[in-house]
């Protein structure tokens, strides 16, 4: 079991001080410096600085730098000073030399506690994957727990009756769980290590707990600390069969470790260390469509050794979920750390980033096939970011988002502005993922006209988010967001149904018939369900098929031609009206236009805009009407905005347009409107 007395030998306590002289005899290493930036080089972990210095120090001092004020006496007015200011401990500076000693070591026995605490959490929170999460804390000396609420939520617990102590805490688990949970909490207890607990709970989900004990400075165990999370049984877990969670956690904290040892040499020595953060797209969507588990694997691990190829020797490549020996994978399979050491500067680490990004350019082969595999690197390095390694993890993947953000092969070096940017990103995604369950979604329709004359034929719904703090939210903001996070599916299926409903209830209403057009996205597309997701939509809502239009845009179906020909085929047999959306900025292959089961090609708004002042536009306008009749095939060009532009259309035969010459996205009872009465009357309304 791992206590503060093992690390407090390689502490450092850095005092800045007129008077204070550092005692002799204290377990942790105790210097004396000049000023505070010939302190803050070395890297402490405790400042130790006069009480008059703390108005300098403030507004420069790092987030996680931890102060003990020297001060004449430890008086009320000083106390509530140091509170206020985050001090860590208060010291009288006229103490006695043995006095001091004990009280400094105290001090740091105590941070050290402290964060060896904060880096179990961190690395129980880094093993969750997209989960959601409960945490729960046993002190040993009162046997009183704390849980989360998300315990509650995940063990089918009430949250007026969480458990408040061990007993029950263990109560609250079925009664043939009961004995064997007892004996791992005392286990957990004993030895310290970290340890994993498995169960069914009353409504038959499965959980999985995991935690450690953490001992005081005379090695008794004080509390255990833990997390429990959903076991997705039925989900594949890239490269999850093999280990177990105490094996990643180890793992985990053994490169952390390494990390925090080249930190500590650097500050003596004033190199720099670089965190890289190397995201590795698409390995989940490949696992969950197209790969098994142990090609999964092999994939990854086929990443790690590039990866090992490309960094120099020395450097130590981890990863963070499933470990392979010299390689870790971070959470979701997709995430990679290299620990650069030793740097003159911290721009050198770009140089071993542009050789790890130049690797994947190569196709990776695997079963048979070659498969891209886009990844984007940030950086952040000590000195430069900041001196605690937790944090330049951190600041690494903010890095490596905004990377992502710039388009494959990018990499990005840490920045303020980066952290106020994924800051803000998260926040959105925070956001987004309860917009859907607290009703802040909404569908908007845009008409779609026949182009001889102002007939309503059809409508498209788009989504709209209204946010109850920051008003309607740019769909080009959140959509991209939701297919990156994956809430797009449970987005989309709810658009789809409420599409559905929305015409059906105009059907009843009395309004003509008109056709309603939903968008899929990318991950829609590929999801094995999508057929039966599209007929259980159309089945509650009553509308029948022939009503329903599905669009998907040129670059979907050319993602993978062969497979969107079967899956085109499969929502054809549902009866339904398929369009390829923003035809002209892909690169359709015409062989395979002719094997897609499709009904209408709408052109994009790019070539309508200048169609009538641009001729190269024009002409590209009327070489895809030309195919399509040649198909035949419909035609919708989108963004008409001007009568000139409808009049060009209508020369060229198109079947249909749609644009705010017409009307914007309007809402479901303005649409209504528009389609009971037309627009001229809806306009004088």
């Amino acid at each position: 079991m791992r206590h503060p007395d093992d690390s407090i030998a390689h502490a450092l306590i850095a005092v800045v001080s007129k008077t204070f002289q550092p005692p002799a005899g204290t377990a942790a290493r105790v210097e004396r410096f000049t000023s505070l930036e010939e302190a803050r080089a070395t890297a402490p972990d405790l400042l130790a600085i006069d009480l008059e210095l703390l108005a300098t120090l403030q507004g420069a001092c790092p987030a996680r730098e931890q102060l003990i004020l020297l001060v004449d006496s430890a008086d009320t007015l000083v106390t509530a000073t140091s509170a206020h200011s985050g001090a860590h401990a208060v010291l009288d500076r006229t103490s006695p030399a043995t006095f001091a000693a004990l009280a400094l070591d105290a001090a740091m026995r105590k941070w050290l506690e402290l964060c060896e605490h904060h880096r179990a959490q961190r690395q129980l929170a880094l093993l969750r994957g997209d989960s959601e999460v409960g945490f729960w804390e046993l002190d040993l000396a009162t046997g009183s727990f704390w849980c989360s609420p998300e315990f509650g939520t995940l063990l089918g617990i009430d949250d007026r009756r969480l458990p408040t102590d061990l007993h029950a805490a263990i109560a609250s688990l079925p009664e043939c769980e009961r004995e064997r949970a007892s004996k791992w909490f005392q286990d957990c207890a004993r030895d310290g290590e970290i340890a994993a607990f498995e169960h069914a709970t009353p409504s038959g989900v499965r959980v999985r707990h995991v935690a450690q004990a953490f001992s005081g400075a005379d090695g008794a165990s004080l509390r255990v600390t833990g997390m429990v999370e959903e076991v997705h049984v039925d989900r594949p877990r890239v490269g999850g069969s093999m280990w177990s969670v105490a094996q990643q956690a180890d793992e985990s904290a053994s490169f952390l470790a390494q990390a925090e040892h080249a930190v500590r040499i650097a500050a003596r020595t004033g190199q720099h260390v670089a965190l890289l953060h190397i995201d590795v797209q698409r390995v989940s969507a490949l696992t969950a469509n197209a790969l098994s588990t142990d090609a999964a694997d092999a994939l990854l691990d086929g990443i790690a050794q590039r990866i090992r190829e490309a960094t120099r020797d020395g450097d130590t490549v981890g990863r963070i979920d499933a470990l392979r020996e010299a390689c870790v994978v971070a959470r979701s399979g997709e995430h990679f750390n290299v620990l650069l050491p030793d740097l003159a500067r911290i721009h050198d680490a770009a140089k071993v980033a542009t050789r790890i990004l130049d690797t994947f350019a190569k196709p990776f082969t695997v079963s048979g096939h070659e498969l891209c595999v886009p990844a984007a690197i940030g950086i952040a390095g000590y000195p430069t970011d900041h001196n605690a390694v937790d944090e330049l993890v951190r600041r690494a993947e903010t890095a490596s988002f905004c990377a992502r953000q710039s388009g494959h092969g990018a990499l990005k070096f840490y920045s303020a502005e980066l952290d106020a940017r994924a800051f803000e990103r998260l926040t959105l995604e925070t956001s987004l993922r309860r917009a859907l369950e607290r009703n802040e979604l909404c569908l908007y329709y845009q008409p779609r006209v026949a182009v001889d004359g102002e007939r309503i034929v059809g409508f498209e719904a788009l989504l709209r988010w209204k946010h109850p703090d920051l008003g309607f939210v740019s769909p080009a903001q959140f959509i991209p967001l939701a297919e990156e996070t994956g809430l797009i599916v449970p987005i989309g299926e709810w658009v789809l149904r409420e599409a559905c409903r929305q015409a059906k209830a105009w059907q009843d209403a009395g309004a003509t018939p008109v056709r309603m057009a939903v968008n899929l996205s990318t991950v829609q597309f590929t999801q094995p369900n999508l057929p039966q997701v599209v007929r259980d939509a159309l089945a509650s809502s009553g509308l029948a098929a022939d009503w329903l239009e599905l669009e998907l845009t040129e670059s979907t179906v050319m993602r993978d031609a062969g497979a969107a020909v079967e899956t085109l085929a499969r929502l054809k047999a549902a009866g339904v009206h398929l369009s390829i959306d923003d035809f002209g900025t892909g690169y359709s292959s015409l062989a395979y236009l002719k094997r897609f089961p499709i009904d209408a090609l709408k052109i994009d708004q790019s070539f309508i805009r200048e169609s009538t002042t641009n001729p190269d536009d024009a002409a590209i306008v009327t070489s895809i009407l030309l195919m399509a009749k040649s198909l035949k095939l419909g035609v919708v060009a989108e963004g008409v905005e001007t009568a000139s532009q409808l009049a060009f259309l209508r020369v060229l035969q198109c079947d249909e347009v749609q644009g705010y010459l017409f009307s914007p996205p309007v809402p479901p009872e303005r649409a209504l409107g528009l389609l009971e009465r037309g627009f001229e009357a809806a306009r004088a309304a």
